[in-house]
């Protein structure tokens, strides 16, 4: 029988260093951590970059009388090397700042159905 993996939490990490070096709509954050390994003991000091931002929200646009959801293709920049391309099927969403979600949440699907409406899916 196959031994169960380790259950790793936020105590397996050490942050040694971090600085933000890019601020405004998000901040980039640089740090340098290591981490428990699986086979035991802890990885070499490893520098890695984090997105830090308020947050994302996705909507799930239904039609009861056609019983189809909605979907939408949409460019990304952060996909134009892959080999399936940069244009992605996907559900309407976009980040968000906390204290105007309500409002985004109905400019998000206002954006995103008015924008695709010609690259629209119904499934």
């Amino acid at each position: 029988m196959a031994e169960a993996a380790p259950n790793f939490g936020t105590g397996d990490v050490r942050i040694i260093s971090q600085r933000a070096f890019r601020a405004g709509f998000f901040e980039l954050r640089r740090f340098e951590l290591n981490y428990k390994l699986v086979t035991g003991g802890w990885s070499a000091v490893a520098p890695c970059e984090c997105l830090i931002h308020d947050g994302t929200v996705a909507v799930l646009p239904y039609d009861p009388y056609a019983n189809k959801v909605v979907l939408i293709e949409r460019f990304r920049i952060g996909a134009v090397g892959e080999l399936a391309g940069p244009w992605h099927i996907e559900l309407p969403s976009g980040m968000y700042s906390p204290s105007a979600l309500s409002e985004t949440e109905h400019a998000l699907v206002r954006q995103n159905t008015h924008l695709c409406r010609r690259r629209s899916l119904l499934i």
